[in-house]
């Protein structure tokens, strides 16, 4: 979208404006009335091109790219010329007494339009920049402690990249004994000392996935791929690290010699812009990889390890002579392996019972294990040892579960979930929720443990390799809780060979390249079953599942080219969750009416499903049905979803949302889709994400269940954080439709309906309502105002034409978890709070972000009677505001000890940014702000100084000050010696004015400033 409105757009919107400006200066005598006809399809012009670029705009910060400072004024500046063009429309009312005013009017157009054309470079291509590329700083946070052995190896690293002669270097040592962090370390230090240009790394692992490496590499390089194939994204990324200059690439957990241009990486061994840095634990790879430098990393020492051990174990070791004693014994059982040592003392942390101490040495001690090929017997004793001590089954069941994944790969929670609450690894778990709030807590001791890892967001956890490899180990040994595993994955072409098939209990299979299944095995105990990610297309017999009638849990999620279902699978009558998640072109579904036992299934992604079967309704266990974004389904038959009755989770964002409307026949007759009334029979549900695209299908005896998670979006189209578990967005309704207001809903269905959700809701979005007041609501009867919004966290309101004012004092109680406050576009809207008599403090304690927009009534934020409190406010964004006079009082500025940044643009009639103290405020000695670290005024006409200029002030963090076209504003209270410290720039910038007329305008600030004063 970016690219498509580039050079074009902004070429144009020049184009649009210079001809507007010929046509106002065309001729001074020309009849005014046919000058504003001739100017009205230029001006309809404008508008078409302003909101391309505002589109453009929007696209690059979903990107999360920089939008530029010259196209952000462009818009400011269109905005101006618009309401100029309003403006001079009202005033002639094509009079002769208003020509003299138009032509005013027009000559301060012409000069705008001269200011634009100067702020648009003929060079301008895009509306942004690129956003900054990942460091290994920004992805691989942490300390990293630095022992004396790996100071050593580090060091020796370090000489060997700053070495011209040296261009592949390899970290070689067992597993578990650091490298991983070693080379995120090291990256690091390159990155700070600006050894190359470019840092990146990327994951190799034992059973290399050339596309996810391929992936890893181009995410730190911001390149993104569109060919499918391994060669044709080789080729690009080639082509894009040889216009890097210099660059290391970091390889990670290599096991065999790596073909890095196959990969993409164009090195033949004499490259002097590229190194290479891999770690491994055979030296034999570094020889294959002909190196020039090996460098082992050791164990460490017995001090440095029990320096680890005790960091890790708690002050309990410190604070108890006899257990320390103890402990050291125990750290040393760890063989000076940091996996082993972390992963034992976290499993011993804050022990304070000498028994379970003593105990632990004993076992690790007489501890006995097989050996493995390249993986040390002590860190495998140690782990074995971890998991034994765990004593808690459904947590070893549970980490053992995670050994189905591959290696280094992002395990999301609820995947684990799926796979526990299938087989009936967690008992006693009634509902979805429970299972879920399980899970988490296992998995937290897991963590606590060292046996599992944080993965890369809040849902995710990870596996260390060393730690799969024993997870592996023990799950390919029958007798441990009678559970046995196969686990295969990378490049495997053909189904693997088994002596027996009888005793597995589980099969994992992921990104293989598998084209036709077997037909039907003989699996009596197999329970569960994850085919995800398949390489190729997969060719499914029909009677592949005849002989898994035990099976529990299938996964085939993410399996691009599965189209139909086979059907055997009709015959899995004890499964109990099905993913199909992300399996887009699959259409078929009509055999999952049979799996009658089904207690969760996600369709989520699977864009081909037209609609569900009706012989969906005898999968009356269900209670999880995810079908978000299944956006091929328009047609979900009625009453069948009323046949649900033990459903707690049904998730269709971005799904179907073509609801049945009561009395009003579809495309095939009345009742042929799904009605809302439906969700009245399912009691249990506790978690909703539905779609509504006509308010007219509520029907009058709607009302939700006490929900926990809820996204309700009526008539609403983009998209919001799905982080926030509690989301209500109503759009663009009239108070006519069904006397609706707040977007929709009806004022007696504001109590009935969405009451109970109101009072929970943390996102509330109004768009487009009239007559609403939140205030007093004295518009809308019963309306339950009082505690109404004590969880919210975000409140947005945009167009609500009506609105009045929004707060009192006495409500702000109720926003305590407020922390994002936006209004946008509320064209009767005069105060944000309502003045009340009794000088009722307004207290926002965590609000971090006020944006106010386009608000042409608004005169004051708090008003004159009511002192405010804001101790969390970072931001404060005011754009377009033409009556407001005043930010904040300057008693305000006391609570404002976390203000960041203040950007105030386009208002008309501010004169000051700290008013004088309003009634029943403290007059304040000092203004003081100790974090705001910038200033940005723009276009405030009427700006005569920032706070008064009567008392001293204290701008201690102050870094930037950006003021423009405010020609009343002579003042200035920063002194760069006393008040001002660490102030960088002042910019001063008007279209009015030259250079030398601002200098000598302000002649005061640069003598104070010199050099730092930019105008």
């Amino acid at each position: 979208m970016v690219s498509v409105v580039s050079s074009f757009v902004l070429g144009k919107a020049k184009d649009v404006l210079i001809g507007i400006a010929e046509d106002w200066v065309k001729d001074k005598v020309k009849d005014k009335v046919g000058y504003l006809l001739d100017s009205k399809g230029k001006i309809e012009e404008l508008k078409v091109v302003r909101e391309e670029i505002q589109k453009a705009v929007k696209e690059a910060e979903k990107k999360g790219e920089d939008v530029k400072d010259e196209v952000q004024n462009l818009l400011i500046d269109m905005e101006g010329i618009m309401e100029n063009w309003n403006k001079l429309r009202t005033e002639s009312n094509y009079e002769p007494s208003s020509l003299h005013s138009i032509y005013t009017l027009s000559k301060e157009a012409v000069e705008k339009m001269k200011s634009i054309d100067e702020l648009l470079p003929k060079k301008l291509y895009s509306v942004s920049n690129p956003a900054p590329l990942p460091t290994m700083e920004s992805i691989y946070k942490g300390d990293f402690k630095v022992f004396e052995s790996t100071k050593l190896t580090m060091d020796k690293v370090m000489e060997a990249l700053k070495d011209e002669n040296i261009h592949v270097i390899g970290v070689y040592g067992m597993g578990g004994v650091g490298k991983t962090s070693l080379a995120k370390e090291v990256g690091k230090q390159v990155e700070k000392e600006k050894l190359f240009d470019k840092v990146v790394m990327a994951v190799v692992s034992q059973e290399p996935n050339h596309k996810e490496m391929q992936g890893q590499i181009a995410d730190m390089l911001g390149l993104k791929f569109e060919e499918e194939s391994v060669m044709g994204r080789a080729l690009k990324l080639s082509r894009r690290l040889e216009k890097v200059g210099s660059i290391l690439v970091i390889l990670d957990d290599i096991w065999a010699k790596l073909e890095l241009k196959e990969l993409g990486i164009p090195f033949d061994g004499n490259n002097m812009g590229c190194k290479i840095l891999f770690t491994t634990r055979r030296q034999d790879v570094c020889h294959a990889m002909k190196t020039q430098a090996d460098i082992p990393l050791s164990i460490l020492s017995e001090d440095d390890a029990w320096d680890l051990f005790r960091r890790n174990a708690g002050d309990v070791v410190e604070n108890d002579a006899l257990i320390r004693d103890v402990a050291k014994d125990v750290a040393k059982e760890c063989g000076g392996l940091p996996i082993a040592i972390v992963t034992v003392a976290g499993a011993l942390r804050d022990k304070r019972d000498r028994q379970e101490w003593d105990y632990a040495r004993r076992e690790l001690r007489l501890s006995e294990f097989q050996n493995i090929e390249d993986l040390d017997l002590k860190v495998r004793s140690c782990l074995k040892w971890s998991y034994d001590y765990l004593r808690d089954l459904e947590a070893q069941r549970l980490f053992l579960h995670c050994c189905l994944f591959p290696e280094d790969y992002a395990i999301y929670i609820e995947d684990l979930i799926l796979y526990s609450f299938g087989v009936g690894l967690l008992k006693n778990a009634e509902t979805i929720e429970d299972a879920r709030c399980r899970t988490r807590r296992i998995v937290k001791k897991l963590k606590a443990s060292s046996l599992l890892l944080q993965g890369w967001d809040e849902e995710s956890i990870k596996m260390h390799d060393v730690v799969r490899d024993v997870a592996i180990h023990i799950a390919s040994n029958k007798g441990e809780h009678d559970e046995l595993f196969l686990v295969r994955g990378g490049n495997l072409e053909e189904w693997p060979t088994m002596e027996s098939t009888a005793d597995y209990t589980a099969i994992s299979l992921i990104y293989h390249r598998i084209r036709k299944l077997p037909n039907s095995l003989e699996f009596s105990k197999l329970r569960t079953l994850v085919l995800r990610r398949a390489y190729v297309q997969m060719e499914i017999p029909d009677t592949f599942f005849q002989g898994m009638m035990a099976l529990r849990s299938l996964d085939m999620s993410f399996n691009y080219g599965l189209h139909i279902l086979p059907s055997s699978i009709q015959w899995l009558t004890n499964l109990r969750t099905l993913n199909l998640q992300e399996c887009i072109i699959l259409e078929d579904i009509s055999m999952l009416g049979n799996l009658k036992g089904l207690v969760i299934l996600n369709l989520s992604g699977c864009e081909y499903i037209e609609g569900l079967p009706e012989n969906m309704a005898q999968l009356t266990n269900l209670r999880s049905l995810n079908l978000t974004g299944a956006s091929g389904i328009k047609i979900i038959p009625p009453n069948v979803i009323s046949c649900w009755s033990q459903l707690e989770e049904l998730l269709m964002d971005s799904s179907f949302k073509d609801w049945e409307i009561e009395g009003i026949s579809g495309g095939g007759g009345h009742g042929c889709k799904a009605r809302l009334a439906e969700l009245n029979a399912l009691r249990r549900l506790t978690s909703l994400q539905v779609e509504i695209k006509d308010p007219r299908s509520l029907p009058d005896d709607f009302v939700f269940q006490d929900l926990g998670v809820f996204h309700i979006d009526i008539n609403f189209r983009d998209s919001y954080d799905y982080r926030i578990e509690k989301v209500l967005r109503i759009k663009g309704l009239r108070t006519q439709e069904k006397e609706l207001c707040i977007k929709g809903i009806r004022t007696q269905k504001i109590k009935t309906v969405f009451s109970n959700q109101l009072k929970k809701t943390k996102v509330l979005r109004l768009q487009d309502c009239e007559g609403l007041n939140l205030c007093g609501c004295s518009d809308i009867e019963d309306f339950p105002s009082r505690a109404l919004f004590s969880n919210l966290n975000i409140l947005d309101l945009k167009e609500c034409k009506s609105l009045r004012s929004i707060f009192s004092p006495i409500n702000t109680r109720n926003l305590q978890q407020l922390e994002d406050l936006r209004v946008e576009g509320c064209d009767s809207l005069e105060e944000i709070f309502v003045e009340e008599e009794g000088g009722d403090k307004i207290v926002l304690p965590k609000l971090k972000t006020l944006f106010l927009s386009k608000l042409p009534s608004l005169t004051s934020i708090c008003g004159n009677r009511n002192p405010s409190d804001w101790p969390s406010l970072e931001l404060v964004d005011i754009y377009c505001c033409p009556n407001l006079r005043g930010i904040f009082s300057r008693a305000t500025t006391q609570s404002l000890l976390q203000l960041k940044k203040l950007e105030v643009h386009n208002c008309d009639s501010l004169e000051e940014i700290f008013v004088k103290e309003g009634e029943g405020e403290a007059v304040v000695d000092k203004i003081a702000l100790p974090q705001l670290r910038t200033l940005h005024l723009k276009h405030l006409p009427s700006l005569t100084s920032i706070y008064g200029n009567k008392n001293p002030s204290d701008w201690p963090s102050l870094e930037l000050v950006y003021i423009h076209e405010c020609p009343s504003l002579l003042h200035f209270p920063f002194q760069r010696q006393r008040n001002a410290p660490n102030l960088k720039t002042i910019t001063i910038s008007s279209v009015e004015l030259s250079r030398k007329k601002l200098r000598q305008k302000y002649q005061e600030l640069e003598a104070e400033f010199g050099e730092l004063l930019r105008l």
